[in-house]
């Protein structure tokens, strides 16, 4: 059952007068809702307890309310869980197309009477990490004007930098393979990195020029689907001509 389908059957359920059939309705709902992944990670960051113990001397208007009150928030967590998930998809399909900016800026053919010097354009090369965030930022920038380069965060015991902060749920975090990298270091890097952020949403962009990746979408799977807290969003690009 999608969002949609238990937005629809929650918002149902509220107009149900009778308590012992709100109670056998409400169960049945819950259940769909833990089948749900993606509420069952916004289960896992709110602690959310989904079971509400009731009173069976309780006044029947008053225990009505309590589930009522508790299918409301519920439905208010799907409805934001929903636009989080769209604003995600938005920003990993501009992630996506980075690539694209990078041939057409740097490797384009403007029009032959433009004055643009396309041979300095040519020389440049993302060496480092700070070359990729600088362009990225620059790229990200106008669709996401309050987005903010190296923004320090206070863990509890250290404090951390986000490479790019997009908003208080959402960072992104660039990665720029060098000679003397290893797969397993860069993977040690992107552990420590969702350990320590508190956003619920981390994204990461690896430019991979030295292709220490061995399978990409291999990577991106294990990560992305392994069972965190936050939502894991990661896109890799091995370049055919360096940039």
């Amino acid at each position: 059952m999608n969002r949609v389908e238990l937005i629809s059957k929650g918002q149902k359920l509220l107009d149900i007068k009778d308590l012992q059939v709100l109670q056998k309705e409400y169960e049945q709902w819950i259940d769909d809702l833990r089948q749900s992944e993606d509420f069952g990670k916004t289960m896992e960051r709110n602690s959310i307890l989904l079971h509400i113990s009731s009173n069976p001397y309780g006044v029947p208007e008053i225990e009505l309310k309590k589930y009522k009150d508790r299918i409301e928030k519920y439905i208010r967590l799907l409805q934001n869980c929903n636009k989080e998930n769209e604003s995600n998809k938005l920003l990993l399909q501009i992630l996506k197309n980075f690539d694209m900016f990078l041939y057409e800026f740097f490797r384009g053919k403007p029009h032959g009477k433009s004055s643009i010097d396309m041979d300095g354009l040519k020389k440049f090369q993302i060496n480092n990490e700070y070359d990729l965030q600088y362009i990225l930022y620059s790229y990200l920038k106008p669709i996401y004007p309050l987005c903010r380069m190296e923004v320090p965060e206070d863990t509890g015991y250290e404090t951390v930098r986000t490479d790019i902060y997009i908003n208080q749920g959402t960072v992104l975090e660039t990665k720029c393979s060098r000679p003397s990298m290893s797969q397993k270091k860069l993977i040690e890097e992107i552990e420590a990195d969702i350990t320590h952020y508190g956003a619920s949403n981390i994204f990461f962009y690896i430019y991979d020029k030295e292709k220490i990746i061995d399978n990409p979408e291999l990577f991106k799977k294990t990560y992305e689907n392994k069972i965190y807290e936050k939502n894991i969003y990661i896109e890799i690009l091995q370049p055919k001509e360096l940039i």
